[in-house]
């Protein structure tokens, strides 16, 4: 089916507003099918292989908490695996903050007495994923509030510590020796740091460890910072740091890297919802000399305000980001803001929560790979605490998010453009032309992957 129009109108300048547009919901993981509480708080895909946490799952223990992991169908779709659970699983342990890489797992009993335990899977020949290694964070406690991985390194956050005499977090790191996972070495700020939440967050990429500590007070009161390290023969080099850019912006606390470009969430988690506050998040780009500068703050068409909490989850693949704000809309569901690069980064739409109720925590966990966006929506509410991970894919002209190409993806694509919104300026220069309108035709006649 092809569309063919003449156009009379062409608008340009500022776009005032934003929809939902463009992203159709394809599947819906239920934490109930597991009876996981907290389900989808934490997400993190490796290809066709997907972790989800749910750190007060109750199976094993109250609050003990597990980690689910899915496998992606040639159709598309996320089928259950297995549901880990920590082999000694006590009351209390939010175990499951984790990662995956291929057939390997590694999660983490957060809030173990007197320290937090990590844990280590491995998927075996008949399919099964068993426990192989457990090793104890002494002394170190509140260990993988955040984790990565990948193929040699497992490193995790942790922010605290009770009897090494140290008042600041650091990161742990595990390397794979030998087909065995042991402990590497601590990763610390280059200078001794009190309180500045070092650890917050930590990503692996590219022979590259980026840890957020953001209640750094370099550049003013809680500012937050970004520390990055290069691997060298087995170490951790200090690299880089990368400086909030104002007071109580608590920058790094949420992370994401992707090659050349950094994603980060500034979430001013100190600020409460003082009135005024602007919760933000911006994107870094790594330039010629290997240095980090910013290149956009990231902030919703109209600005976000301190009740969204704009920032609480974030992803990026290649020139596309996606914030996440768990408290955005009426009832406060929770939403998350889609931004794409071209000459800079500019707001595109948004992804409503499914379900419409306060509390959903949509936004929090999340996770983007090309078109492919999961959400998680952990939810606070006790008729919804199991949670849920909401799967989306992207279709440039499907403007009625119905999965299927047709005349009413036109005209809604016309109604947002005369009502100049920004999902609608589909060559990417920030106004609304005749361009726009062409670059529906193709993007029409091309059809969804």
């Amino acid at each position: 089916m092809s569309i063919r129009w003449m156009v009379c109108l062409a608008l340009s300048g500022a776009i005032a507003a934003q929809a939902s547009a463009q992203w159709s919901q394809t599947q819906e993981l239920d934490g109930r099918d597991i009876g996981a509480l907290r389900f989808g708080e934490l997400l993190h895909r490796d290809g066709n292989r997907l972790l989800v946490t749910s750190t007060t799952d109750q199976t094993r223990g109250r609050g003990a908490g597990s980690a689910s992991i899915y496998g992606q169908s040639p159709a598309g779709l996320w089928e259950l695996e297995t549901t880990l659970y920590a082999s000694d699983a006590r009351d209390g342990d939010q175990f499951g903050a984790g990662a995956i890489n291929g057939d390997r797992a590694a999660a983490f009993a957060v809030f173990r007495s007197p320290f937090s335990t990590a844990y280590f899977f491995e998927r075996q020949p008949d399919g099964q994923w068993t426990e192989t290694q457990k090793i104890d964070t002494e002394p170190y406690d509140l260990a993988g509030f955040w984790v990565d991985m990948n193929e040699s390194w497992v490193v995790a956050g942790t922010l605290g510590t009770r009897d090494a005499g140290e008042t600041d977090g650091v990161v742990l790191t595990y390397r794979l020796v030998d087909g065995e996972w042991v402990p590497g070495p601590i990763v610390r700020p280059p200078l001794p740091t009190v309180d500045t939440g070092c650890g917050v967050t930590a990503v692996l990429d590219g022979g590259f460890l980026y840890v957020g500590a953001s209640a750094d007070n370099e550049n003013g009161e809680q500012a937050g910072a970004i520390y990055v390290y290069r691997e060298d023969a087995g170490e951790w080099a200090f690299d880089q740091k990368i400086l909030g850019s104002r007071t109580e912006a608590r920058l790094g606390a949420t992370l994401d890297v992707d090659g050349d470009v950094m994603a980060t969430g500034a979430i001013c988690s100190g600020c409460g919802f003082a009135p005024g506050v602007a919760y933000s998040a911006f994107a870094f780009e790594r330039q010629p000399d290997g240095q980090w500068e910013l290149a956009d703050e990231l902030q919703p068409q109209g600005g976000s305000t301190a009740s969204m909490r704009f920032g609480t989850g974030i992803t990026i693949d290649g020139d596309r980001i996606v914030v996440g704000a768990k408290d955005a809309g009426d009832p406060t569901a929770g939403a998350a803001f889609e931004f794409r690069r071209t000459d800079r980064w500019l707001p595109r739409s948004v992804i409503e929560s499914p379900v419409r109720e306060a509390c959903e925590d949509f936004g929090v966990g999340m996770d983007l790979s090309g078109d492919e966006l999961l959400v998680g929506a952990p939810c606070l509410t006790m008729a919804r605490s199991a949670g849920r991970v909401y799967a989306f894919t992207f279709c440039t002209a499907d403007f009625d998010g119905d999965g299927a190409l047709t005349i009413f993806d036109f005209l809604e694509f016309q109604t947002r453009f005369a009502d100049m919104e920004l999902a609608a300026d589909l060559d990417g220069d920030g106004a609304l032309t005749l361009f726009d309108f062409l670059a529906f035709q193709t993007a029409f006649d091309d059809g969804c992957a």
